[in-house]
């Protein structure tokens, strides 16, 4: 140590708790969903949607439509009047869609 005093054995240990998931301020879109098949065993879900050009969705999912309150990262910047997104799992979302009974999405235009 720079001030030449004995090394002790403390240590010191603070947690930190997780901070909140931001409030995302925007307007719904609607979506068209489907399971992608085409590779066995490990299928995943299609979500298409009506975009603008440069603007940002945000896609929310959950395991019932009353209860969808988490948010797949990172938000989407929209390159086309349509776009598609995959849910395959982490880590855009905490786990695969194989692994729960069902999933519900929800898609925010970000304001």
């Amino acid at each position: 140590m720079s001030d030449r005093h004995p090394f002790t054995n403390n240590l010191t240990a603070v947690a930190i708790l997780e901070p909140p998931s931001p409030a995302i301020n925007g307007t719904s879109v609607s979506i068209t969903q489907f399971q992608d098949l085409r590779n066995t065993g490990n299928p995943r879900f299609l979500i298409q949607f009506n975009s603008i050009p440069g603007r940002t969705y945000t896609i929310f999912y959950g395991s019932a439509a009353n209860a969808i309150t988490n948010i797949a990262v990172p938000s989407i910047i929209a390159s086309a009047n349509v776009t598609q997104w995959y849910d395959d799992g982490p880590p855009k979302t905490l786990s695969k869609p194989s692994s729960v009974g069902s999933r519900f999405y929800r898609v925010i235009l970000d304001q």
